[in-house]
C-alpha cells in the first residue's frame, strides 16, 4: 500500500511541475506594397518609390558580408508628401538608421518587415518583382 502511494504521488507531482505556462507568440500579419505601388491607410498613402541598393548575398552562394537592401518610401497625407524614408534591411553602417519605423496613424506603428524576393545566384535584375512587407503594432507592442 506505501508502494501505491508513494507511486500515486511521484506520478501527481510529475503533473503538477510538468505543467508551465509558454507564451504564446501571435503572428504577424503583412500587408505587401509591389514596388512603385501605394497603399492608403486612414488618408495617408505609403508608396514603395526605389530600391536604392540590393547587395545581399544570394542564397546556397558564400560571401563575406551579408548585404543589405537599401529602400525609398514615400509618406503622403492628403495628397501632399509629407516625408521620403529610407529604409535598411540587413546590415547598418556607421552613422546609418536601424530604424524601419514608417509612420504612425491612429496609435499604430506601421514598420517595414522585409523586402521580398530573396535574391538567388543570378540576383534580382527586374526591379517590379521588389515588394516590401509592413507590419502594423500597437504603442503595447
Amino acid at each position: 500500500m506505501k508502494k501505491t502511494l508513494f507511486i500515486l504521488a511521484i506520478i501527481c507531482s510529475t503533473f503538477v511541475y510538468g505543467q508551465k505556462e509558454t507564451p504564446v507568440e501571435v503572428p504577424k500579419i503583412a500587408m505587401k506594397v509591389p514596388f512603385g505601388e501605394s497603399i492608403t491607410i486612414n488618408e495617408t498613402t505609403i508608396t514603395f518609390k526605389k530600391v536604392l541598393e540590393d547587395s545581399r548575398c544570394p542564397k546556397e552562394v558564400n560571401c563575406i558580408w551579408a548585404g543589405r537592401i537599401k529602400i525609398l518610401v514615400e509618406v503622403s497625407k492628403d495628397g501632399t508628401t509629407a516625408e521620403t524614408k529610407e529604409l535598411i534591411f540587413g546590415q547598418t553602417r556607421p552613422g546609418e538608421s536601424e530604424s524601419k519605423q514608417i509612420a504612425t496613424l491612429n496609435g499604430k506603428t506601421y514598420v517595414g518587415m522585409n523586402v521580398t524576393p530573396y535574391p538567388q545566384e543570378e540576383g534580382i535584375s527586374d526591379p517590379s518583382k521588389y515588394a516590401l512587407l509592413l507590419v502594423k503594432k500597437t504603442n503595447k507592442e
